[in-house]
């Protein structure tokens, strides 16, 4: 999404590039166990790091303005709170982002990212609430060990997933929307009949060229 972002906006501009997620699917054991991990090694304290991946000070990041919005949110006229992904998701973009300027192949001069979920319609704020209380749940009780078992007690063990039924009727839909600071715009939409996690993060995988 940012390489083809990229490739509609001039390379100097400051860009901020906000994604918007809509999706259905099922839980990963292995995810779960992943993120737990990370409370029970104390490596969440790191995540608000930006720069955590890349591997030189080169490529230029902007302030993420709005990377901790909840509410309704008018670019896309819904309820919206912080994708639960996005400190994972964003660092990827940042590294790419690095990796790119070093191979001549820059994105943008400065670039911020972030990544957002697109819930319900104004008249029904429920998904937004109910998403709220989970985020919310997960980052305030994380770190205590009691609520990790407790949570591991009921998630999918690690290499656990999905139904096979449930793998074919998941969807996801992404809208990236990039503003420069020059004023320039750009809007790019991805969607994907299955799984995100088991059915279309493989297929993108496997069909790189």
């Amino acid at each position: 999404m940012c390489y083809c972002l990229a490739n509609a906006l001039h390379l100097d501009d400051e860009v901020y590039i906000k994604s918007y997620y809509s999706l259905k699917g099922g839980l990963n054991g292995g995810t779960i166990a992943t993120m737990m991990n990370k409370f029970e090694t104390g490596e969440y304290k790191m995540m608000g790091n930006p720069r955590l991946a890349m591997d030189s000070p080169n490529q230029e990041l902007a302030e993420a303005t709005d990377r901790n919005f909840f509410g309704f949110d008018t670019t896309i006229n819904r309820w919206s709170t912080p994708f639960i992904m996005s400190s994972i998701n964003s660092k990827v973009v940042y590294r790419t982002s690095d990796i790119m300027l070093r191979m001549k192949t820059p994105y943008f001069k400065k670039i911020a990212y972030s990544e957002h979920a697109s819930l319900g319609k104004w008249y029904n704020p429920i998904p937004f609430l109910s998403t709220l209380f989970i985020l919310i749940l997960i980052q305030s009780l994380g770190p205590f060990s009691w609520f990790r078992k407790l949570l591991l007690l009921f998630a999918p063990a690690p290499g656990e997933g999905p139904s096979e039924n449930s793998i074919e009727n998941g969807y996801f839909k992404v809208q990236s929307f990039a503003n420069s600071k020059s004023g320039k715009k750009e809007k790019l939409t991805c969607s994907f009949s299955g799984d995100p996690s088991n059915k279309a993060t493989v297929f993108f995988l496997v069909n790189q060229h």
